[in-house]
């Protein structure tokens, strides 16, 4: 008789005895090579190789240069497993990495810090934590913590990312779950900011499920990326507390960038929440501003040559001390500014110069407690029952709100849908809606590889829809991957396996 299919799925397990289980945690990690902390240049590597810092403290800052891997075998350098590298340095930059290609830079391993996703920190500065240059491309950049850096000139920033020099493109970067905080000037630059009418552009440039905390300038710029930009789930607080004229922006599209920008939270900063400033184009949609000291979303393109169309959708823009969008343009490009909501504003709800190729309609705008939300004390802007932004908007392509919740019919406008008698099965605190582990409770609803599925519920690290034996295989392989440690205490252990037995041969959530 055959052996049905829950039948191996037993005996699998099964195998997997605690005494296999616990030798498997002292399983040697893939690391090609250990680099020591007196080591402070990384200059060979083959295609395919994993280098892994050593933990501690580095006084001097680390180089890489001349890197390059492959499109389908990226060198990888990463934190050594269960240990935290830490760069607290008087020079003007802590991490350079020049002239390197398809290249990732990952903190990604535990650190030996219950509930600290970042393996890698730089906590001290001059003038740069973490810069790229010297034609490189096709980078990634995640989990690392960058703080403390203090401005010595106006090329300051937590993450600098140029190309070979003034004026050169970004090509290729995918920067996503970093922390930068505490930094004198921008908190995520990417350049140049000086692109013009026939330059070269940019290409590939995704930040994304990034937080940015507390920054004297803009708190992420991205400039001249022309092709496949995406700016999107990012949280920045407290921006441009410097208050420097020309960098005052939550999120900056600068010069010649077309750059779809979605799903980001900009708080309490220091300036304008969302500013393109001399785009080429762009969509603007699902983004929550809160409390700018300038305009919640401003569009700025008088220079330069004519751009493309832009589209600003489904924003909510809640107590900005400006208007709650400005629109100013010389070209008479297309544009659309619809279905947002705007409310408790110090200016115009709609201000600018409106041209008759431009569409702006279903905006709904008004005062906290009349547009009726669930808890604006607590900065939850989702619709009430009774708002009047229900239903009141026009259809458009945007699918999911801010949340992941999907439109159907006549949207909400602003950047969420409304939910009637939100349930939370689990009692976590956190409604069905919005719970990214509805039936398991998770109030840190962490969440280490941003797929919205959390970590307590999401066995499925190939993220292929379906816990299997591959997974299986890649929690007794990968000890140290942050992935694995699915009860968020520290350390994989036989807990996590009891929640992989639990959704193994099914889907995650």
């Amino acid at each position: 008789m055959p052996i049905s299919a829950s039948s191996r799925k037993t005996c699998l397990l099964a195998a997997l005895s605690a005494a296999a289980f616990s030798a498997s945690l002292t399983a040697a990690i893939a690391c090609d090579r250990r680099i020591p902390l007196a080591q402070t240049a990384l200059t060979s590597a083959a295609p395919g190789e994993t280098l892994c810092l050593q933990g501690g403290l580095r006084s001097a800052p680390l180089r890489i240069e001349g890197l390059h891997g492959t499109a389908t075998a990226p060198i990888r350098i990463v934190n050594a497993p269960g240990e935290r590298v830490v760069f607290d340095t008087p020079a003007t930059e802590a991490i350079r990495i020049r002239d390197s290609s398809h290249l990732q830079l990952t903190g990604s391993h535990q650190n030996g810090r219950p509930g600290d996703p970042y393996g890698i920190a730089v906590q001290r500065a001059r003038n740069k934590g973490i810069r790229i240059d010297g034609a490189s491309h096709d980078l990634e950049l995640d989990y690392l913590e960058v703080s403390g850096v203090t401005f010595l000139n106006r090329s300051a920033a937590g993450i600098w990312f140029n190309g070979t020099g003034s004026g050169a493109p970004a090509l290729g970067l995918d920067l996503h779950h970093c922390y930068v905080h505490d930094v004198g000037s921008e908190g995520i630059y990417i350049g140049p900011a000086d692109y013009y009418a026939g330059g070269p552009a940019g290409r590939a440039i995704h930040v994304h499920h990034n937080r940015v905390e507390d920054t004297g300038w803009d708190g992420i710029q991205v400039g001249a990326v022309r092709q496949d930009c995406a700016i999107h789930h990012n949280t920045v607080r407290r921006d441009s507390r410097a208050g420097e004229p020309g960098q005052r922006a939550g999120i900056n599209a600068n010069d010649g960038s077309r750059c779809a920008i979605y799903a980001n939270s900009i708080l309490d900063g220091g300036g304008t929440g969302l500013l393109l400033n001399q785009p080429a184009g762009g969509e603007v949609y699902d983004n929550l501003v809160v409390r700018a000291a300038l305009e919640g979303i401003k569009v700025n393109r008088n220079d330069h040559e004519a751009p493309g169309a832009i589209a600003i959708q489904h924003n909510t823009v809640i107590a900005a001390a400006s208007h709650g969008i400005a629109y100013y343009d010389n070209h008479g490009a297309p544009y659309t500014v619809r279905n947002n909501l705007l409310a408790d504003l110090g200016g115009t709800p709609l201000a600018g110069t409106w041209r008759s190729n431009g569409q702006v309609d279903h905006n709904t705008v008004g005062d906290l407690a009349g547009l009726a939300f669930r808890d604006p004390a607590r900065d939850d802007y989702r619709p009430a029952a009774g708002s009047p932004a229900i239903d009141a908007g026009a259809v458009t392509a945007i699918a999911t709100d801010l949340d992941g919740v999907p439109r159907q019919g006549a949207p909400d406008t602003g950047a969420y849908e409304y939910l009637p008698a939100p349930a939370d099965r689990d009692g976590d605190g956190i409604d069905d809606a919005h719970d990214n582990c509805p039936a398991q409770a998770n109030p840190a609803q962490r969440d280490t590889d941003g797929d919205r599925h959390g970590n307590r519920c999401d066995p499925d690290f190939d993220n292929d829809g379906r816990v299997n034996f591959r997974d299986l295989a890649r929690f007794v392989s990968r000890p140290a991957e942050i992935h694995v440690d699915l009860d968020g205490d520290g350390q994989r252990d036989g807990r996590d396996l009891d929640i992989l037995r639990g959704f193994f041969l099914r889907g995650p959530g």
